[in-house]
């Protein structure tokens, strides 16, 4: 009878158990549930969530981040990254006037600034720093 109480208790442990054997039928083989598998099965029960502002609870972005974290190491620079030919960039020379022309064409939110060539990457101009300098009517900068 303690048994039975132990077990009725643990409910979640069976249904652990279970979820396992189908994993294991379906996969046919022995499949240990990791951390990884246990927080995307917390995140997946709390998607429906009826409260989801709990004090204390994530908000739907904040799962989605943290889900997007539990993959991030699948991912390799070819996911992220952009090929150095597609790169828009611009010299460290370049005047205000053109900067402005390359981000209006680009329909970019940010340039890498380089010297010399692309592998020398110096900086990072963004474009609400241009329209900070556009907005004051101030001296452009050359």
């Amino acid at each position: 009878m303690a048994d039975d109480r132990s077990s009725a208790s643990n409910g979640d442990h069976h249904d652990n158990g279970l979820l396992a054997g189908l994993r294991n039928l379906i996969f046919g083989e022995q499949h240990e549930e990791t951390l990884r598998d246990r927080l995307e099965d917390v995140i997946d029960q709390h998607e429906d969530d009826p409260a989801p502002d709990a004090k204390g609870d994530l908000t739907p972005l904040e799962r989605q981040m943290v889900r997007n974290l539990l993959h991030f190491g699948e991912r390799d620079a070819g996911d992220v990254g952009v090929p150095r030919a597609d790169v828009i960039a611009v010299e460290e020379a370049t005047s205000f006037d053109h900067l402005v022309q390359v981000f209006a064409e680009a329909g970019v939110s940010r340039l890498p600034v380089y010297r010399d060539n692309l592998d020398h990457i110096i900086g990072m101009v963004h474009i609400k720093d241009v329209f900070a300098i556009m907005a004051v009517g101030g001296e452009r900068p050359d």
